[in-house]
Formats: C-alpha cells, sequence, structure tokens
C-alpha cells in the first residue's frame, strides 16, 4: 500500500476516525468523574554498599570473590525491594498501625467476626491473605535507575493515612533489618566457639602424630617446614644410600657400553667374512674397555695372508701355464686347505665374542638389580620424609586456624550489638498535597490515543475487506487496461450547478431532466456529464492507429449504467457530424428503447429470424437525426444463438457500410455468453464499471471471460463516479467546476 491510498483510506474513513475519537475521549472524561481520589505519599531510602567485617566467611576460608560493578548493585537492590514488599513487613505494619480496624481492610473481616483484625491476621488464614493482598497493592516500591535510592510509595483515600503508612513501613523494614544481622551475627559466634574447641582438639592431635612417626621411622634431621611454608629436605637425610646409588648407575653405564661393544662384534663374526671379522681391529669397537681385548685375530690375519699370496700366484702360473698344468692343480688344493682352516679360526673368534657378549650381559644384569635395590631402599627413605611432613603441614594448618578463629570469636564478641543497618532514610515520607489518582489530562490523552487507534484499525480493516472498486485508482490497480475516461455520477439535487452548470433555472433542469434524464449530451450538452463523454469519446478515436468502427459496451453485471452511457456516447459521436447506428443487442431484457423514449414492436431479432430488411426497423432519433437506432425487438427464445449466427455476421458488415459507427449495447458478460459471443465481431470492446457498485472479483471474471477479445479491449469506462466523496480527495474537482464553462457575458 502506498502513501497516497493510505490517505485516500483516512479521508474515506475521516468520520469513522473522529467518532472513534470522540468516543474515546468521552469515555476517558466519564471514568475520570467516577474515579475515587487517591492520594500517595513516598519515602526515599538508600541502600548502601554491604561493607566487609572480620566475620566474614570469605576471609575465614580465604578462597571468597566479591561480586563488584553493576550486576552486584542490581542484585541488591532488587534483593531489598522484594524485602519491602514481604508478607512480613505488611503484617507487621497492619499490626502496627491497626489498619485492620479501619476502611478498606474493616470490610474484608467475615460478617460472624468478634475477633480484633489483629487476632484474625494470626487465626484466620483467608482473611490475612486478603488484607495482605489489599496492602500490596496499594504500596509500590521503584528503583531510581543508576542509583542506589529506592522510592516507597503508598497510596490511600486519606492523605495524612498514606504518609503515615509509607514511613512506618521503611521503620518496620529497617528494625527487621536490623534484628536479622544481629541474629546472624549471634549465629557465627556461636558457631566459631564450636569451631575452636574442636580446632584445639585437632592441633593437639596433630602433634602427637607427628612426635610418633619421628620415633617410629627414626627419622634425625627430619624434612620441617621453611618459612614460607614449602618443605624443605635435610642435607644427612640418606646421603650415604644416594652416594651408593650414584656410584652403581656408573657402572651400569659402563657395562651397558661394553656390552653394546660385544653385541656388535659377535654380529660382525656372525657374516663369516674373514676381511670384515678382521675389520674388528680396524674399528672403534676395538677401543671398548673388555670388549675385544681376548679376541685373538692374529693365525685368522696369517691364514689370510696366505690365501692372498696363494691366489695371487695361481693367478700368475694359469695365465703362463693354463689351468690344467699339474703344477696350478697343486697351487688350488693349497688354497683349499687354507680357506678350510680360514673358516675354521672365523668359527673360533665367533664362540669366543659369543662367550664376551654373554659375560657383558651378566655383569649389566647384576649391576641393573643392584640399582633396581638401591631404588626401592632410598624410596622408602623419601616416602616416610614425605609422610612426616604432610604430618607437619596438617599440623601447621589446624594451628593457623584455631589462631585466625580464635581472633575472629573475640571480634563477633564486640560486634554482636553493635552492626547497624546499610539503609538510611534520605527524604520520609509527608503528607501529599493533591491527588495522585486520577490524572485527567492522562486518562483523557489516553483515551483520545485509544480512540484513534481503533479508529485508524477499523478504517484500515473496513477498507482492507472493502471490495468495490469506487477511484480510478482502484481500477487501474486491479488491470493494465487503459482508463478510457471518468463520467461523474449526474442528477445529485444538492447542488444544481452539478448536475446542470449551465441551467439558468431550476425550471430548466426540471424540463430537461423530465424530457429525457439519459441523454445527457443532448438534454444538457455544458454538463460535466455530456463534457466526460466528449473526453471519453476523443479516447476511442486515438485508441488506435485504425480508429475502430463498430464498438461493443458491455459490464460485469446489469445496473452499472452501460445502457445510458452507450446512447450518450453515441450522441457524442452524432454531434461530430457520423452517422451513428445504436443497437440493442441484449435481446433478454432490453431497456434502450424505454431510455429513448422509442418503440420495440420489430427490430434486432426479426433481423436474424427473418428476411426483413434491416432499414424497416431502424428507427431515427426524434432529436438527432444522424444517430439511428435498431432496437432488440421481440424476445426471441435462443438469443446467444442468433448473436453467433452467420446472419448476424452479415447484418454487422451491411451496418458498418451504411454507418460510419456501430454501437451494440450487449447484456452483462457474467450473466449470459451474448457478450463473449459478439465481442469477437467487433472492432473494440468497452466494458463499464460502475463506482461503488462493481467489484473487485467480478470484474476479473469478466477480463478473464473476455480474454478471447482481449486484442479488441480498447478499455474501461469508470461510470457514475461521485467525485465529491472523500474517496477522490481534490484530484477531480475540476469536474465540477462550473466557473470555466460560463458564458463571457454571464
Amino acid at each position: 500500500m502506498h502513501l497516497s491510498d493510505a490517505l485516500v483510506i483516512l479521508r474515506k474513513k475521516l468520520w469513522l476516525i473522529v467518532g472513534c475519537v470522540v468516543v474515546g475521549v468521552g469515555l476517558a472524561v466519564l471514568l475520570t468523574s467516577l474515579m475515587q481520589r487517591r492520594f500517595s505519599s513516598t519515602v526515599t531510602i538508600e541502600v548502601h554498599k554491604e561493607g566487609g567485617t572480620s566475620l566474614s566467611l570469605e576471609d575465614l576460608s580465604g578462597a571468597g570473590q566479591q561480586l563488584i560493578g553493576g550486576d552486584q548493585l542490581s542484585v541488591d537492590l532488587l534483593t531489598q525491594q522484594a524485602v519491602i514488599g514481604n508478607e512480613n513487613i505488611a503484617m507487621k505494619v497492619l499490626e502496627d498501625l491497626g489498619l485492620t480496624n479501619s476502611q478498606p481492610f474493616l470490610a474484608l473481616r467475615p460478617a460472624n467476626a468478634t475477633a480484633s483484625g489483629q487476632s484474625l491476621l494470626e487465626t484466620d488464614p483467608t482473611y490475612r491473605d486478603s488484607a495482605v493482598n489489599l496492602f500490596q497493592s496499594r504500596l509500590k516500591i521503584t528503583l531510581v535507575k543508576g542509583t542506589r535510592l529506592v522510592n516507597v510509595t503508598y497510596t490511600d483515600a486519606d492523605p495524612k493515612q498514606a504518609a503515615r503508612v509509607a514511613n512506618a513501613v521503611v521503620e518496620a523494614y529497617l528494625i527487621s533489618s536490623t534484628q536479622q544481622r544481629y541474629d546472624a551475627t549471634s549465629k557465627t559466634s556461636a558457631w566459631l566457639t564450636n569451631q575452636l574447641s574442636d580446632l584445639k582438639n585437632k592441633v593437639a592431635e596433630s602433634q602427637r602424630r607427628v612426635d610418633d612417626f619421628r620415633q617410629k621411622v627414626g627419622i634425625i634431621g627430619a624434612p620441617t617446614m621453611s618459612s614460607a611454608g614449602s618443605p624443605q629436605v635435610g642435607s644427612d637425610l640418606g646421603s650415604v644410600e644416594l652416594a651408593r646409588l650414584n656410584d652403581l648407575n656408573a657402572q651400569l653405564t659402563a657395562a651397558e657400553t661394553v656390552r653394546i661393544a660385544a653385541e656388535a662384534a659377535y654380529r660382525m663374526t656372525q657374516s663369516r667374512d674373514a676381511d670384515v671379522v678382521l675389520g674388528i681391529d680396524s674399528s672403534q669397537l676395538n677401543g671398548a674397555p673388555g670388549a675385544l681385548a681376548s679376541l685373538d685375530t692374529v693365525r685368522l690375519h696369517q691364514l689370510r695372508t696366505q690365501t692372498g699370496q696363494l691366489e695371487v700366484q695361481i693367478s700368475a702360473e694359469t695365465q703362463k701355464y693354463g689351468p690344467r698344468n699339474p703344477a696350478i692343480l697343486s697351487l688350488k688344493s693349497e688354497l683349499a686347505e687354507l680357506q678350510r682352516q680360514t673358516n675354521e679360526e672365523i668359527s673360533r673368534v665367533g664362540n669366543q665374542a659369543a662367550r664376551n657378549l654373554d659375560l657383558a650381559r651378566k655383569t649389566e644384569d647384576g649391576l641393573l638389580q643392584s640399582v633396581d635395590r638401591e631404588k626401592l631402599r632410598l624410596g622408602h627413605m623419601t616416602t616416610s620424609a614425605d609422610q612426616l611432613l604432610l604430618l607437619e603441614q596438617e599440623e601447621t594448618s589446624n594451628r593457623t586456624l584455631y589462631q585466625d578463629l580464635y581472633g575472629k570469636l573475640e571480634a563477633a564478641n564486640i560486634l554482636a550489638g553493635a552492626k547497624s543497618s546499610n539503609v538510611t532514610i534520605v527524604n520520609p515520607a509527608r503528607v501529599p498535597s493533591g491527588p495522585s489518582r486520577p490524572q485527567p489530562v492522562q486518562n483523557i490523552a489516553l483515551g483520545f490515543l485509544a480512540g484513534l487507534a481503533t479508529g485508524l484499525f477499523l478504517a484500515f480493516a473496513t477498507a482492507y475487506h472493502n471490495d468495490v472498486l469506487s477511484t480510478p485508482e482502484e481500477v487501474a490497480s486491479l488491470t493494465s487496461l487503459p482508463l478510457l475516461g471518468l463520467v461523474p455520477q449526474a442528477g445529485k439535487r444538492r447542488r444544481w450547478a452539478y448536475a446542470y452548470p449551465y441551467a439558468p433555472t431550476k425550471k430548466a433542469d426540471a424540463a430537461a431532466e423530465s424530457e429525457g434524464k439519459f441523454a445527457w449530451v443532448l438534454k444538457a450538452p455544458r454538463s460535466v456529464v455530456a463534457e466526460a463523454c466528449r473526453q471519453i469519446r476523443t479516447a476511442i478515436l486515438l485508441s488506435r492507429a485504425e480508429q475502430p468502427r463498430t464498438l461493443l459496451f458491455t459490464s460485469s453485471f446489469s445496473g452499472e449504467g452501460k445502457s445510458t452511457l452507450t446512447s450518450n456516447m453515441a450522441f457524442a459521436f452524432g454531434l461530430q457530424g457520423s452517422r451513428v447506428l445504436l443497437m440493442d443487442a441484449d435481446m433478454r431484457r432490453p431497456t434502450l428503447h424505454t431510455k429513448l423514449g422509442l418503440t420495440n414492436g420489430s427490430g434486432l431479432s426479426q433481423c436474424l429470424t427473418s428476411d426483413i430488411d434491416p432499414a424497416s426497423v431502424i428507427q431515427v432519433h426524434p432529436d438527432m437525426d444522424k444517430v439511428h437506432v435498431m432496437t432488440s425487438g421481440p424476445v426471441p427464445p435462443a438469443p446467444s444463438e442468433l448473436l453467433g449466427s452467420p446472419r448476424f455476421v452479415k447484418l454487422l458488415e451491411q451496418m458498418k457500410k451504411e454507418y460510419d459507427y456501430v454501437f451494440i449495447d450487449s447484456p452483462p458478460v457474467l450473466l449470459v455468453t451474448d457478450a463473449v459471443l459478439t465481442s469477437t465481431l467487433v472492432d473494440g470492446v468497452i466494458l463499464v464499471v460502475r463506482s461503488g457498485v462493481t467489484r473487485r472479483t467480478p470484474l476479473r471474471r469478466a477480463l478473464e471471460q473476455l480474454a478471447p477479445s482481449r486484442n479488441r479491449l480498447l478499455g474501461l469506462i469508470l461510470n457514475a463516479a461521485d467525485i465529491e466523496s472523500s474517496e477522490f480527495g481534490g484530484g477531480y474537482k475540476y469536474y465540477g467546476d462550473s466557473t470555466y464553462y460560463e458564458d463571457s457575458d454571464a
């Protein structure tokens, strides 16, 4: 919805909105006059921040956390607000001031009650709840934003009573708060006394367990607590055992080195390669203590040297004497013997390396077991020291806590009766000078706003559910077809100049209307209706490049002014000098002959059912010879079949040759199919919409029915538009401006 649409709705529903506002204001004034006068009195108090004391449990545990900032302030104030308005404070004030013996609390008492109001508060739960609820409904507790201030307001019909009760509420709250703090401090003191007795016994028990453990384990120079509270081990605790463990660790490291070297030598001998075994002497493994010193490889060196020399000799003799020479065969036999001896020597060296590896492993395992035994002994010594350290820590903690609690108890005995409330009165309640309720200005303003809101809601709700088309904008929002023109509503006798702006007298107007109240173009050619018809004529002539000559006028339903508009458009074209045939194609409920004052003895139906000459049924309009009329004639049994017959097509072609324009008045689209059949045979179709009558859904359906002839649809005409209504605003007032058409000699 656009702003212009909203303004149209506001103008249209202005009196509805104004009526709702008047009703709202009237109800507000009435209710204000009937309301009882109430007086409110307010006490302002300040809630101070809670300060830490020596009785704080946070101080006792050493692990307290303090909420700071706006969250803590909000929590404190909301807590105090709830405490002030609780049931205990209300009952205290009711009893102290004796409010239960006066109105309105007196009216709450049961009819058969004989006890006083104070007694009923304790014995009758129903009366107590009713009295407390009534009291709390008159009590209002509000927080002053951004401060620690709290306003306590009480409202009553008696201004003095309001001030008295407000002050009594704060006084009862202060007394209750102080008593609660005293009780809490006393309970804390009693609790501390009991805790001191238990702690004293714990300190003695802790000290006894420390002494017993020292004697049990025989530790001298035992671990003690340092000045900072951390354990500190004595220098002579387990020093011999620690030195022995260090020496064993060094021996174990050396044994691991020997074992690694022996294992490497053994793996080299397993290769069965003399060169690899002899390479042990030149490797770093030869320097490992105890690893290879006992490996005897002298014989292996000799055999490897002899083998090499013999291989050289065989190679030289073979080239000289050939491989089958007896001397060569003898040398090869010697070479085989040397290789056998070499293998035996490698096996011997390998066995020796295996024995060395086994000895190294046993030595390493023995040292490893010794180290484990020493670690176990030293662990026992350390565990005993740690246990003693824990006992000493427990004894020290108990002693410290005992001393701290003893100091707190001394402070509690002093503060038990001296701690005051953290609430102070900033401004006491005073007798109000005027009533707080009712507030006439506020009530009237609320009534005005409520009435305005209700009026706007009703205005837009009714407009939303209103399906009637009234303005050109509403028609344009429904279809893309052009609006050929707007015909103002005629015959409104409120203003003579509106219907006949050029009629000199009321008598002439009456005469014109009696002669033919539908022929505005002829009887009142200078009226706004006639001028609108001439504008529509111009729009039709300019709607197509080739001017349409056969025009069909139809509407969604009957009663939308289609026949009247068709005849006036025929007169408008006739005034230009064109020969116009006005044909009444509504052969079901014809009305055109009645509006024009003509006979209907013969007409279109006879032309379509017989061979009668069309000229014989055409009548000339008595006031304009350029306009000829073919009435519908007698009602036939099947009008749709006649309009869809070749006879009607032939008739249209004949009339089109004899006349400049043929205007056809057809039945409504949604009632019968006559208009849809005829729309396919003409040059142009015009759909008439009556302002304030035609609805959106029927018009949409009519356009759907005419879809086969959409190319022939020239546009729509908004008929009988009440341009003086608020729906049209000021954009169409020129239709009623008679001064524009006045004669110059007037």
